[in-house]
């Protein structure tokens, strides 16, 4: 999940390669690797080793995207036509759990930023 504002909204993406009719792209990158417990960074190493660039290893959101940012905004990008969207008219609406086991996990990247302005105000 994301919630960049470049975005208009949250967004989910995935490695997996079990969702049918859609064309996937080779990997250019692991994302948010700050998000995952070593054991996770271990299981994900091992079930799916990384063969690109060790400079396209990313904590958080990747560097590159963060310097095209200003263009993608300027040129007035909407998220009407991206892939997710794309995708989901293929593929059918998402899978959300019930189950509170499976709908925890780390903090978004929304949550931690308003936890850092929180505490932020705080010691102000």
């Amino acid at each position: 999940m994301t919630d960049h504002p470049a975005y208009g909204g949250a967004i989910a993406l995935t490695q997996s390669k079990n969702i049918s009719g859609a064309e996937f792209m080779e990997p250019q990158g692991r994302h948010f690797q700050q998000d995952l417990s070593k054991e996770m960074r271990e299981a994900i190493n091992a079930e799916m080793p990384w063969g690109g660039a060790k400079d396209t290893l990313y904590e958080g959101v990747s560097d590159n995207f963060i310097s095209k940012l200003p263009e993608v905004l300027a040129a007035g990008s909407t998220g009407k036509e991206m892939n997710l969207q794309k995708l989901l008219e293929k593929v059918g609406p998402p899978l959300v759990p019930d189950d509170p086991s499976l709908k925890a996990g780390p903090p978004s990247l929304g949550q931690r930023a308003a936890a850092t302005e929180k505490e932020e105000q705080a010691a102000a």
